[in-house]
């Protein structure tokens, strides 16, 4: 038995469905005053990302009536853990996708708009 968060594709795998765990896309107040905040998903293509490179160059944003939107990711870092990715949106490197409770404690992270 694993636990895993995300979804389970192109496995033979079998899973069952624990608990939602969303992701956030965040960034330091640092970064963002330097860079602006995304007002759209469109807007997200302009920034640098930190990411973990099971995530690849796309991130899967919105969940909601819209649908689903692919946002192609570039940046400065791909780590293969989740802990240097936040580490480095902390220090004003970039925008990050994470769960909450990875981000809980990080430089008084705060959850402020989804």
């Amino acid at each position: 038995m694993a636990v895993r968060i995300g979804r389970l594709t192109d496995s033979p795998l079998q899973a069952r469905r624990l608990a939602d765990c969303p992701m956030w896309v965040c960034a330091s107040p640092g970064y963002l005053s330097r860079h602006g905040v995304p007002r759209r998903v469109s807007d997200l293509s302009q920034h640098k990302f930190a990411w973990v490179i099971a995530c690849q160059t796309c991130w899967a944003v919105g969940d909601g009536p819209a649908g689903e939107f692919r946002v192609p990711v570039q940046g400065n870092l791909v780590a293969n853990n989740g802990a240097a990715p936040v580490a480095a949106a902390v220090g004003d490197q970039g925008l990050n996708k994470h769960q909450i409770p990875m981000l809980s404690g990080r430089g008084g992270a705060q959850r402020k708009k989804r």
